[in-house]
């Protein structure tokens, strides 16, 4: 099922984008294109194996920007970076001794993600391909925040465990 609605959604973007591809191309010879580019996208982060079966699909944000370092475009500069919270839990924990303490247990779990590269692009044509290398870090983060259920004093207790892994990539 969720294979499903990402294919669903993927075609969605694809036939939408369709009627803007054309304005990317510049028609106008005096018309100097802008060095720098920057966009965003929705990130899906969707288990494979074992992990599926312990972790939900996540959802979040990806921002990106290509500076071009000449003046026609061969040469740039890649960096993204986006954040996905692919698991979130709400628990109510009562300790009823002397005090009859209520607390309200939060626990986010997410994968921060950056990467910063470089780029190879023959600019000139219809068809303009394009090569690149980056290095990139991916951050996972579990964030666990406990507060008094009935007052305003927020965090009575907090923490976290993190694990940063770094990875290069080389599109093919």
């Amino acid at each position: 099922m969720q294979s499903k609605a990402v294919i669903l959604l993927s075609t969605a973007c694809i036939l939408a984008s369709v009627r803007v591809t054309s304005a990317q191309i510049v028609y106008s010879p005096t018309q100097i294109p802008s060095r720098l580019t920057v966009g965003g996208d929705f990130a899906i982060s969707q288990p494979k194996g074992e992990f599926a079966n312990n972790v939900p699909t996540g959802y979040g944000f990806d921002l990106n920007g290509l500076l071009k370092l000449d003046q026609k475009g061969w040469f740039g500069i890649l960096v993204d970076a986006g954040g996905v919270r692919y698991g979130h839990e709400h628990n109510n924990l009562g300790f009823f001794g002397p005090l009859g303490l209520e607390l309200d247990l939060n626990t986010d779990n997410r994968i921060e993600f950056g990467s910063l590269g470089f780029q190879l692009q023959i600019p000139d044509g219809w068809f303009r391909p394009y090569a690149n290398a980056s290095y990139a870090g991916v951050h996972f983060t579990t964030s666990v925040a406990g507060s008094k259920s009935r007052s305003e004093n927020p965090s009575a207790l907090s923490t976290s465990a993190r694990a940063i892994t770094m990875a290069r990539r080389r599109p093919i």
